[in-house]
């Protein structure tokens, strides 16, 4: 694994809190540069974009992403850019149903939403986020109060996470 930079991105600048947007569109990231990578998003203060779009993220990789961002007790990252989707400065409606989306997708868009007070409403319906996507995206809306409508219908949810919904 790299210690010095990911992509073109020096470490030290993420490390340090010295910028606000991180671009890495394809930087071909692996399991090892994201897992890097999630360890400082989880306690770094400036970030607020992220650029992943050109890199297929799987799903490992997008949960590792997504879980970095919930442990952020800053909250800054707000914008997204994947391949399967985006979160930008101009969304307030993010609209997702059908679109195939998995777990990790879930838990990334949840370490999103976490930080974001632009998005009004969400529909990750007729997708399959599971128990575990559902209950990432509760948990980020207990932070984030700007979102006043959230679709998960048509998702396989399990009695679990259809209870989280329903509180």
């Amino acid at each position: 694994c790299p210690t010095t930079s990911i992509g073109n991105i020096p470490i030290m600048q993420i490390r340090q809190n010295m910028s606000e947007s991180l671009d890495l569109a394809g930087a071909s990231l692996g399991a090892c540069e994201v897992g890097l990578l999630a360890h400082y998003l989880a306690i770094n203060r400036s970030l607020t974009q992220l650029d992943f779009s050109n890199n297929a993220l799987d799903q490992n990789m997008k949960a590792a992403l997504g879980n970095a961002l919930l442990a952020n007790p800053f909250r800054p990252v707000q914008y997204v850019l994947c391949d399967d989707w985006s979160v930008v400065q101009s969304t307030v409606e993010v609209e997702l149903s059908g679109k195939q989306l998995l777990p990790g997708d879930a838990l990334l868009l949840a370490g999103v939403l976490k930080g974001n007070k632009r998005v009004k409403s969400v529909n990750v319906g007729n997708n399959s986020i599971g128990p575990v996507g559902a209950s990432k995206l509760v948990a980020s809306l207990k932070v984030n109060r700007s979102v006043t409508s959230l679709d998960a219908s048509s998702n396989d949810l399990q009695q679990d996470g259809a209870v989280q919904l329903a509180d």
